[in-house]
């Protein structure tokens, strides 16, 4: 026993959205169908060539309102909406509006859809369309009846029927779009009823349902209410046929569904097979939209395991890939490409600053919102992407300047990029901690130049191949300075690393003049002392974990089980918890203390010391 599902979405529409018409081929030709939603259009397709028992559609909060039902229902039960006031209704409840009036084969209405056009107006119309057909010789052979469907696979006769028209009549040119809309509804209930889509008998049943998209998106609830089957997808009772409609209004929708079809496709013993996928999109300068059955050629498993590639992997080869095939020439699509490189790259690489350059690239591109579905339908695969895309990177799109430090962690943490965590805490930290005010040299300007010569007589006591230590003085401050001291510091077998987090920690309120003064907004010393010390220990893993060993974990990652787990990788996991706790406890006690912090130059320590140097020799 099996059960066919159409799933779709729905995207928020103005209150009296213009009426459309969509094309889908057919053995010979092509069929036509009305429609003022995206969805309406990809509903009638499917109802009108395949057996269908459930219709499940997904929209966000702005597209149904109290009033709706949003239980399943048969499509005529919409008829109960036909003496209602249209401008009042919600983006679901003119969807079953419209599909009621499909099931129940009303025709379209002519005069109550052009009411407000003039009579002479309309009479002058009808008279120009006569006239183009007899006078076209590409027409001419055609039935009136067929001259819809010419005119909406020639796009070229299309315009030339438009320029025409505005010849013929130059003060159309006044109210241009209610002209061109009368004519293309002229001609379409001119077309022969054989080319109309029409509900299949079987069909006059099927059932309507709603699932608001902030409930699919909880943890595994909107799988049962969306087949309303509690468990015969989980315990495989019922076979499942999923016929889907992606629709081009909103890329985040899209996206959605995409999501749903991946993991009902994939889901152990389900039993849901993937029938037909449908693309459904408006097409500029045409009479018509296109319905089109991508089953076969849009290759949704394709592009799901290169955005999978790309977010948990951080490879965009196969993404580059399906663009390369599509021809597609778009700056922003190239620029998306671009970006994402710099992202594979640079964690490829372990570079921080590329990886750190690609996200930039990507926030600044999806900051200009653009509408991905203006590009024609590889813009609508692309926005799925994008979509994906800004749902996995989160804050990391947002804000301006430079991506927030333990943002940029936890992500890369959460994408399990062990070794590239590593290496972005222990390259990053230290600026963060002395501008932050967790840990700092310097409170007060007037002492800058005495603080920027104790600096310097540390560059002195460097042999010139290590002076690179301190050209970034909050590194060096952090991460190197005064190391030697600790010798014989500790009890046996103490961690040389808390040893000197908890020396450094001691250098707050420092009164010898030849110490360089440490400084903190912490309220502790102890919170201090584990931030200093989470930071050292990852120095230490990540040079003992060599990159032989950190390529093989990730090569595996996202399918290592507990179980299996090295002790290297339990122990970078442990690192990285500990400095990311220890981070944040930090934070909760500085924040809104905006402590007084001076920074000081890698440029003004080695002038400083060329100085000293100078003088010395005076």
């Amino acid at each position: 026993m099996s059960r066919n599902i159409l799933l779709t979405s729905l995207s928020a529409a103005e209150s009296t959205p213009p009426l459309r018409y969509f094309s889908i081929r057919n053995e010979f030709g092509f069929d036509y169908c009305d429609a003022v939603l995206d969805a309406e259009a990809g509903i009638k397709a499917v109802l009108a060539r395949y057996k269908i028992d459930e219709i499940i559609v997904a929209g966000e909060a702005d597209t149904f309102d109290e009033k709706d039902s949003l239980t399943p229902c048969t499509l005529r039960e919409g008829s109960t909406l036909y003496s209602a006031d249209r401008t009042s209704f919600s983006t679901y409840r003119l969807l079953r509006y419209r599909l009621a009036q499909y099931a129940d084969e009303l025709s379209l209405d002519l005069q109550a859809e052009d009411g407000a056009m003039p009579a002479e107006v309309r009479e002058k119309l009808t008279r120009f369309v006569r006239e183009f057909h007899e006078g076209n010789e590409g027409l001419r052979a055609k039935k009136v009846n067929r001259l819809f469907d010419a005119l909406s696979q020639e796009g070229e006769t299309f315009e030339q029927f438009q320029t025409a028209l505005f010849e013929a009549f130059p003060e159309f040119r006044d109210y241009p779009d209610p002209c061109i809309q009368w004519a293309k509804n002229y001609l379409y209930s001119e077309l022969k009823p054989s080319a109309k889509l029409e509900l299949l008998p079987v069909n006059e049943e099927v059932r309507i349902g709603f699932i608001p998209e902030e409930q699919m998106e909880e943890s595994g609830q909107w799988v049962d209410s969306m087949l309303t089957m509690e468990k015969s997808i989980a315990y495989g009772e019922e076979d499942i046929n999923l016929y889907v409609s992606l629709n081009s209004d909103n890329a985040a929708d899209t996206f959605i569904i995409m999501n749903m079809l991946d993991i009902l496709v994939s889901m152990p013993g389900s039993g849901v097979r993937l029938k037909k996928i449908f693309t459904v999109r408006s097409r500029q300068r045409s009479l018509t939209g296109l319905i089109r059955d991508d089953t076969d050629g849009y290759g949704v498993t394709e592009l799901i395991h290169a955005t999978r590639a790309f977010l948990n992997y951080g490879r965009a080869d196969m993404i580059v890939d399906i663009w390369k095939k599509s021809g597609e020439q778009n700056e922003s699509i190239a620029r998306m490409i671009y970006a994402m490189r710099h992202v594979d790259d640079g964690l490829s690489m372990c570079n921080i600053p590329e990886v750190e350059e690609g996200i930039l690239r990507l926030r600044e591109l999806f900051r200009a919102e653009k509408t991905w579905r203006e590009i024609g339908y590889y813009g609508m695969l692309f926005g799925v992407i994008a979509e994906s895309i800004r749902e996995d990177y989160g804050v990391l799109l947002e804000g301006d300047g430079s991506i927030p430090f333990i943002d940029l962690v936890k992500w890369a943490y959460r994408h399990r990029f062990y070794q590239q965590t590593l290496t972005l805490i222990e390259s990053k930290a230290p600026e963060v901690l002395v501008k932050s005010g967790m840990f700092y040299y310097c409170s007060d300007e007037k002492n800058r130049e005495q603080v920027t010569q104790l600096f310097a007589k540390q560059r002195q006591g460097l042999k010139p191949y290590e002076y690179y230590k301190i050209d970034n003085v909050d590194h060096y401050f952090i991460k190197t300075y005064d190391r030697g001291a600790t010798r014989g510091m500790g009890n046996r077998g103490e961690d040389p690393q808390r040893v000197y987090a908890a020396m450094r920690s001691r250098s707050v309120g420092n009164e010898d003049s030849s110490k360089i003064t440490g400084y903190t907004a912490c309220d502790s010393m102890e919170t201090l002392q584990n931030l200093l010390f989470a930071y050292y220990h990852i120095g230490v893993v990540r040079n003992k974990i060599n990159h032989a060993e950190a390529d093989a974990i990730a090569d595996t990652r996202l399918i290592v089980s507990e179980s299996d787990e090295s002790a290297a990788l339990v122990w970078m996991k442990e690192s990285i918890d500990y400095f990311i706790s220890s981070y944040e406890k930090a934070v909760s006690e500085v924040n809104d203390r905006n402590p007084q912090v001076v920074l000081i130059t890698g440029d003004e320590v080695r002038k400083a010391a060329e100085r000293m140097k100078y003088e010395k020799r005076s």
